[in-house]
């Protein structure tokens, strides 16, 4: 993943809402997002296996991107994983103490975002030692070169261009439905790297997917998905339409479309 917007605390109804958009080799191998063991909804990563985006049935949502800054080291675990493992958690509390365990030097470059609808949680890891942080209550943007949030409002290239338009068409007011959230995951740049829509199929690489996720408060507390795939080299993924909701209940571990 390498675009992540999570709005914490900021919607009436919906104390966790996500877009995000998977920047990726195009050939590499994935499965949609499904039920897996331990009730745990999320996609899959078929090359090694983890998963870069997932809830839980506890309403934990645990997401990463990748760290451009940081040399990639071959050998080092696959930050994939760290989303499945910390997923067994009930709250994003015990997630985020879950990972005091770990070491800096086991992983290449990523953030990792823990959240429930009470807390929200920010680990940087730059290959050499890991920096955590509480950030609940604002909406966060994490990419795979760099963070903002708007509690700080600093930022530059690509997340400064979601801020903008988050402020700008005051996106906070509207229900996050994936027709208004969908805007932040199709920003074109004559900077490549600054849009949040990637299509160079020349290198085999470009946005490959996209998820639209919110957590539902009240009777009927659960997680509400929203997955939009490419399917061809030569398609834009904001030209491709996301998919039917999917229904994840909290503790009652089913999926529904």
């Amino acid at each position: 993943m390498c675009t992540l917007i999570v709005a914490h605390r900021l919607f009436d109804s919906f104390p966790i809402v996500v877009a995000a958009n998977r920047d990726e080799l195009l050939s590499r191998p994935s499965e949609l997002p499904c039920a897996r063991d331990s009730g745990i909804f999320a996609p899959k990563d078929l090359k090694r296996g983890g998963s870069w985006i997932g809830v839980n049935e506890h309403g934990v949502f645990v997401a990463l991107t990748n760290l451009s800054e940081v040399e990639s080291l071959y050998g080092r675990i696959s930050r994939g994983e760290l989303v499945m493992d910390v997923l067994h958690e009930k709250t994003a509390n015990l997630a985020f103490k879950k990972t005091e365990l770990l070491k800096g030097t086991q992983f290449n470059g990523f953030h990792l975002v823990i959240a429930d609808k009470n807390d929200m949680y920010l680990l940087r890891g730059n290959g050499v030692i890991i920096e955590r942080f509480i950030r609940s209550n604002r909406l966060l943007v994490a990419t795979n070169l760099g963070l903002a949030d708007s509690v700080d409002g600093r930022a530059s290239g690509r997340c400064k261009n979601i801020l903008d338009m988050w402020n700008k068409n005051s996106i906070v007011n509207y229900e996050p439905t994936p027709q208004v959230l969908t805007q932040l995951l199709n920003i074109h740049d004559s900077c490549v790297s600054s849009g949040t829509c990637i299509h160079q199929p020349d290198i085999n690489y470009g946005t490959k997917s996209s998820s639209i996720i919110r957590l539902k408060d009240g009777d009927e507390q659960g997680w509400e998905y929203w997955h939009r795939e490419r399917t061809s080299m030569e398609q834009h993924i904001c030209e491709e339409v996301f998919g039917e909701k999917m229904i994840f209940r909290i503790n009652q571990y089913q999926a529904a479309r």
